[in-house]
């Protein structure tokens, strides 16, 4: 315990440890911070741990507990805060007490996924520009806000602004000196986003851990998130019939939501290679790895992934329940819930084109998965010569679409191609037939815009989108000519 010339001061309830351990670094007016870390923590380095300090029975100690408990601090006043939601009671409880207890601080950072966290992304100290302005107004300084600090935080929750994030220089997991925001713009180095661009997904991801930060009680584990993570992919048809995650489609749905300029933010350093096989570090999160990952990673899947927290919470309500049933089983029966339907389609003679619709994938999909399980199906039936047969030259004279064939009588894309191939009068009949619709329907659509802006001029409606008359000049020159002669006088 140390006896300071001066009564300390408080600690804010939303200022980090190390942010006061700067202001009382410059109050205290020491020439090294060395000294300082040694006078607060009984170590020479503690004060220098910008996220979760170690040592803080000893801080707790050396200030008489007027900052609070040592777990209030860590709770309340460290970077835990953000890792909280992510940890359940035993993994949380383990932590606690490999940061309080036996002070292993290199364990309990493993535990929290620090270890391998980017060293750039880690060192980084954020603040707010009104908020700045607001704490100078209030206290004449300022100081650094715990929320601000977390990885996810590029906006200000409560201005809505952009945080000015500068780099701070880093050895061995710790900071070279204790800087407070009055010093950052002189010293440090800001690290320039391009908000314009990337506006839209930094807010969406500051705003996930934001309210993240504040579930106290939510406790989630790998198992229950990667649930989760399933749950929500195969409403996406991101799920195969086996109940694997189809990686590849999360991948380049991921990569094209949030585009390579907001993903160089964060580097393969965390996020990994992308494009190898494994797709980074998305298979770790949807195919049950044990390995602790670090908040941001899950961050980065559930905006990702849902529109809202509420339609997460909706999602983990269903995982939690089915888990508390029947366990890993039934949250594997639900996400496979598609094999029996596709075991009974095939058991029925539904052609497997028209199943694979209905299931919103592709039939190279089902197919691959029955012949897997080798399951029988009956052999498709015989076209030529046959009334089914006469059922497609009825529905090919009548002008429908290809697709619309196919799904009609069960057949293949490939066979109505050859069958068109190997048939010509046929083929130019339902082509005029299908110029007839295309025509009609364009037709139909400039009624509509007519009846929709009467009055209106000819170039005016040459400017609405999609109006179809450039169309209609070329392919139906002289109905157009018709009925809208103007249109020759421009």
């Amino acid at each position: 315990m140390f006896e300071a010339d001066f009564e300390l001061p408080n600690i804010f309830p939303d200022e980090t440890v190390y942010s006061w351990s700067a202001r009382y670094h410059k109050l205290s007016a020491h020439h090294a911070e060395y000294l300082t870390s040694n006078i607060l923590f009984g170590n020479t380095s503690s004060a220098l741990r910008l996220d979760i300090p170690n040592r803080l029975n000893q801080f707790g100690h050396n200030t008489k507990q007027v900052l609070g408990s040592p777990l209030q601090l860590l709770l309340n006043h460290t970077n835990l805060k953000f890792h909280i939601p992510f940890l359940d009671k035993v993994l949380f409880n383990t932590v606690i007490d490999n940061l309080l207890i036996t002070e292993n601080n290199s364990r309990a950072r493993g535990l929290l996924g620090l270890n391998k966290f980017p060293g750039n992304l880690l060192h980084t100290l954020k603040i707010c520009q009104n908020c700045k302005k607001a704490q100078l107004s209030e206290h004449h300084f300022n100081y650094w806000i715990t929320e601000h600090q977390f990885a996810s935080s590029f906006f200000c929750s409560n201005h809505q602004m952009p945080l000015d994030t500068y780099l701070v220089p880093f050895y061995r997991g710790y900071v070279d000196r204790l800087y407070l925001p009055s010093q950052a713009q002189r010293d440090l180095k800001e690290i320039a986003l391009d908000i314009s661009t990337l506006e839209l997904s930094l807010r969406k991801v500051s705003n996930w851990g934001y309210w993240l930060s504040t579930q106290k009680n939510l406790h989630l584990d790998q198992s229950k998130l990667r649930w989760c993570y399933l749950y929500k992919c195969t409403e996406l048809n991101l799920v195969s019939f086996d109940g694997a995650a189809r990686t590849i489609q999360l991948r380049d749905k991921f990569v094209k939501y949030y585009g390579s300029d907001f993903l160089s933010i964060f580097g393969q350093e965390l996020l990994g290679d992308l494009f190898d096989v494994n797709c980074g570090f998305i298979s770790s999160l949807v195919r049950g790895s044990k390995a602790s990952k670090h908040p941001l990673k899950h961050i980065l899947m559930l905006n990702l992934l849902f529109t809202s927290p509420e339609e997460f919470e909706s999602i983990l309500s269903r995982v939690i329940e089915d888990l508390t049933l029947g366990g890993d089983v039934a949250c594997f029966n639900r996400i496979t819930i598609n094999q029996h339907k596709l075991k009974e389609a095939v058991r029925l003679g539904i052609p497997i084109s028209r199943v694979a619709v209905d299931f919103n994938t592709n039939i190279t999909s089902a197919i691959k998965y029955i012949d897997k399980k080798q399951i029988s199906r009956p052999k498709k039936p015989r076209i030529k010569g046959t009334n089914l047969e006469q059922q497609l030259v009825q529905i090919i004279e009548s002008g429908i679409d290809r697709k619309s064939i196919c799904m009609s009588l069960g057949i293949k894309a490939s066979f109505l191609r050859d069958y068109l191939s190997n048939h010509q009068k046929l083929k130019e009949l339902w082509s005029s037939q299908q110029q007839i619709k295309l025509i009609e329907r364009h037709r139909d659509d400039f009624r509509k815009i007519l009846n929709d802006n009467q009055g209106r001029s000819v170039r005016g409606l040459l400017r609405i989108p999609g109006n179809g008359i450039q169309w209609l000049r070329k392919h139906d020159s002289a109905w157009l000519e018709e009925n809208l002669k103007a249109l020759w006088n421009l």
